[in-house]
């Protein structure tokens, strides 16, 4: 599985994730793919960053 989000900073967590890429300067997103080898790799850091990005879409809709 590989949850893909947008976020408005880029993050740099270790090996979990796998490809970030710059969106667009008129949105200023950056977009991140996450691999997901495991069930254990759903934690709460991960849940957060998928929250924070729900919100961010809202914010830009």
């Amino acid at each position: 599985m590989t949850p893909v989000f947008s976020l408005p900073v880029q993050i740099r967590k270790g090996e979990r994730l796998c490809r970030i890429l710059f969106y667009s300067f008129l949105t200023g997103r950056w977009t991140h793919h996450v691999l997901i080898s495991d069930p254990s790799q759903i934690d709460k850091e991960l849940m957060g960053w998928i929250e924070e990005a729900s919100l961010f879409s809202d914010g830009k809709r």
